[in-house]
C-alpha cells in the first residue's frame, strides 16, 4: 500500500532537524508530510492539532534521539501508529538504542550525509518491509562541524611551542566545546567567540613577529596564530552558512536568516484577495508595546479586520506579549482557545499562572519582521473564508520565549557594543601586564596613571551591561543614550592614550567606525524597540526578564582567562629578572 501523507514526530530539542527534514521530503522529493509547525494556523491548539494530524497519515517517521525516546508525546505518537497498524519509520539524529517494539523498523542514518540519507529514506517508504539501514554506532559529524570541533581543540597545537598559552586557551575553548557538543550552546556566543578568536589570532601574529627575538618558536607561534586567526573566520562563516550548523543548533538559537535560507522560500508570492468578512478582533497589550501593537493593528486591518475595543467580546483576541506584560494581563484570557492569538514581542520567563499560553500556536515578533504579521493575517483569513492556506510560514516552537531575538539592525549593534567592551577590558589588562612586566622589580610603581585604568574599565563594564540592556529591554531608549554616550566616549579617548603601550587598543578604535555605522543603521529600530523612558528594574506584577546573556558569559570567562594570562607573563617576567 503507497505512503500517501507522512507524520514527522520528534522531540522539540531536534526542532531545526526535524523541520529541516520535513521541507527537504516536502520540496525535493514532493512527499505529503504532516508536520505541526507548518500545519498549526494562529490560535490552534497544539494537542488537538497534533492527534488529528497523526489519524489523517499514513505512517509515522520518528527522529529518533535520546530526547524523542524520553518523552511521553513521541512515545504516545508512534504507539498509536503501531496500533492502528501503521508502518513506524525511524530516523537516526544520534546513536540510540530503540525500544523494542521498533527494533524491527526500517531505519536510516542521516547523521553524517543528510542529503543522501533523505534520498534512501524515500526509496525505503516504498518497502516499509525491508531495512534500509543498519543501526547507527559510533560517532559521526558533517564536515562542518567537524571543523568547528578541530578549532576548539587548536589551542593543543601550542603545546611545543607557547605552552603557557595553553592552560588559559584551552579552559575557554574547551568550555566551548562542551556546550557545543552538548547541543547546549548559544549561536551569537559561539559566533562571537570565533571573532574574538579571529582578533587573537592576528594579535599573536604581531606579538611573535614583534619586539622580540625571532626564533624557531617564535615563528612557529606566529603561524600557529595566523592559523588560528582562519580558523576562527572560517568557523564564524560556517555558523551564518551551512545547513549541517542549523540543523544541530539548539531550538531556538538558530539565526532566522539561515533557518530561512536552508528551508527555501517558505510561502509561494502572491497575496490572497481580502474581502470582508465581518471579522472583529481586540489588542490587549502593555504601553511599552505601543509600536508592535501598530504593527499588528496594520496587518489585521490590511487583512479588512477591525478593530473594537479591549472591552468588548471580539472574534480574535490578540495579546501582545512581553518582558512588560502584567500577568492579570495574560490571566485573564485563558480559556478562549482558538480566538486567543498570541503575539511575543520580546523575551520573557512563562510564569505557572499562564502556562496556558504554551500550548497555543503563537507569532515570534521578536525579529520585528513585519512579514510574520501579514503571514498570521492571511492564516486567519484563510481559515475564516473556508480556504485553508497551504503554504506555511517558518513559525517557531513553544519553548523558545526566553531566547532574546532581536531584529537585525539592532544585533549588529550590540554584537559591535559587546565587542567593544570586551576588548575594551583585555586591553587594560594587556596594558596593565605591559606595566608591570617592563620593571617587574619595581612592579609596585605603575607606568601611568591607575586611575586612568579604573575608568577605562569601569566604561567598558558600562558597554557590556548596555548590550545586555539592550537586548532584554530592561531600560528605555532614553536612560540607556545617557549612560552609554559617556561611556563609549571615555572608552575612545582613553584608547588613545593606551596605543603607546598595547596595539590591542587599536583593535578597540577600528571598531568605532563599525560602531557608529550600526548605531546610524539601528536607530528606527532601536525606538521601535525600546520604549522611551520606562526602566524594567524592580517591576512587580510583569512577567520577567530571564535571558542572561551568553556573550556576557564569555566575555566574563574571556577577562577571567585574560587575568590568568597576564598573571603568567608577569610571573615568567619575575623569573627571569
Amino acid at each position: 500500500m503507497p505512503i500517501e501523507k507522512l507524520f514527522i514526530s520528534y522531540s522539540r530539542k531536534e526542532f531545526y532537524f526535524a523541520e529541516s527534514l520535513a521541507t527537504t521530503l516536502k520540496t525535493t522529493h514532493k512527499l505529503r508530510v504532516w508536520f505541526d509547525i507548518h500545519e498549526l494556523l494562529a490560535g490552534a491548539d497544539w494537542a488537538q492539532g497534533i492527534a488529528a494530524g497523526l489519524n489523517e497519515c499514513d505512517a509515522v517517521l520518528l527522529l529518533a534521539s535520546r530526547a524523542a525516546l524520553e518523552s511521553k508525546y513521541v512515545r504516545l505518537e508512534w504507539e498509536k501508529a503501531l496500533q492502528q497498524q501503521k508502518p513506524v519509520f525511524v530516523a537516526y539524529f544520534e546513536p540510540v538504542v530503540l525500544p523494542p517494539e521498533l527494533q524491527n523498523a526500517p531505519a536510516v542514518d542521516l547523521r553524517s550525509g543528510f542529503t543522501g540519507g533523505v534520498a534512501r529514506l524515500v526509496k525505503g517508504l516504498a518497502t516499509p518491509d525491508k531495512p534500509i539501514d543498519r543501526a547507527a554506532t559510533g560517532v559521526r559529524y558533517p564536515l562542518a562541524l567537524g571543523v568547528i570541533i578541530f578549532t576548539l581543540l587548536f589551542p593543543l597545537a601550542f603545546l611545543p611551542v607557547a605552552w603557557w598559552l595553553v592552560p588559559p586557551l584551552l579552559l575557554g575553548t574547551g568550555w566551548l566545546l562542551r556546550g557545543f557538543l552538548r547541543r547546549t550552546y548559544a549561536h551569537d556566543s559561539l559566533a562571537n567567540a570565533f571573532v574574538i578568536l579571529l582578533l587573537m589570532g592576528l594579535f599573536g601574529v604581531l606579538f611573535f613577529l614583534g619586539p622580540v627575538e625571532l626564533t624557531l618558536s617564535t615563528q612557529i607561534a606566529a603561524g600557529l596564530s595566523l592559523a588560528a586567526a582562519g580558523l576562527g573566520l572560517l568557523c564564524h562563516w560556517l555558523l551564518a552558512n551551512t545547513a549541517d550548523v542549523l540543523r544541530w543548533s539548539p531550538t531556538g538559537q538558530a539565526p532566522p536568516a539561515l533557518r530561512a535560507r536552508v528551508n527555501g522560500a517558505a510561502r509561494t508570492p502572491g497575496k490572497p484577495e481580502f474581502k470582508a468578512l465581518g471579522k472583529t478582533f481586540n489588542l490587549h497589550f502593555a504601553p511599552a508595546d505601543a509600536s508592535v501593537a501598530q504593527a499588528v493593528r496594520s496587518a489585521m486591518k490590511k487583512a479588512l479586520y477591525s478593530e473594537i475595543p479591549a472591552e468588548q467580546n471580539a472574534d480574535y483576541e490578540m495579546l501582545i506579549v512581553s518582558n512588560y506584560t502584567s500577568v492579570d494581563m495574560a490571566k485573564k484570557l485563558e480559556g478562549l482557545n482558538e480566538k486567543l492569538v498570541v503575539v511575543v514581542a520580546s523575551a520573557f520567563a512563562m510564569p505557572a499562572e499562564i502556562e496556558h499560553l504554551r500550548k497555543m500556536q503563537w507569532i515570534d515578533f521578536r525579529p520585528r519582521d513585519p512579514q510574520q504579521l501579514s503571514n498570521m493575517a492571511e492564516d486567519l483569513f484563510s481559515q475564516d473564508s473556508g480556504t485553508p492556506n497551504a503554504n506555511y510560514a517558518l513559525k517557531p516552537v513553544p519553548e523558545n520565549f526566553a531566547n532574546a531575538l532581536l531584529p537585525p539592525p539592532l544585533r549588529n549593534l550590540t554584537v559591535a557594543i559587546s565587542l567593544m567592551g570586551g576588548l575594551g577590558a583585555l586591553t587594560a589588562l594587556l596594558a596593565m601586564w605591559w606595566a608591570l612586566a617592563a620593571r617587574p622589580e619595581e612592579w609596585w610603581k605603575p607606568t601611568y596613571d591607575p586611575v586612568l585604568l579604573v575608568v577605562f574599565s569601569l566604561s567598558c563594564v558600562a558597554l557590556l551591561w548596555l548590550a545586555e540592556a539592550i537586548r532584554s529591554r530592561e531600560a528605555g531608549w532614553l536612560p540607556l543614550a545617557l549612560i552609554g554616550a559617556p561611556a563609549l566616549y571615555v572608552v575612545i579617548s582613553i584608547s588613545w592614550q593606551l596605543l603607546l603601550f598595547t596595539s590591542l587598543a587599536a583593535s578597540v578604535l577600528l571598531l568605532a567606525p563599525l560602531l557608529a555605522l550600526s548605531l546610524l543603521g539601528s536607530l528606527k529600530a532601536l525606538f521601535d524597540w525600546l520604549p522611551p523612558l520606562a526602566v524594567r528594574f524592580g517591576r512587580s506584577g510583569t512577567l520577567e526578564v530571564v535571558h542572561v546573556s551568553h556573550t556576557r558569559r564569555n566575555l566574563l570567562l574571556l577577562g577571567l582567562l585574560g587575568l590568568l594570562t597576564v598573571t603568567s607573563f608577569f610571573v615568567a617576567a619575575l623569573i627571569s629578572a
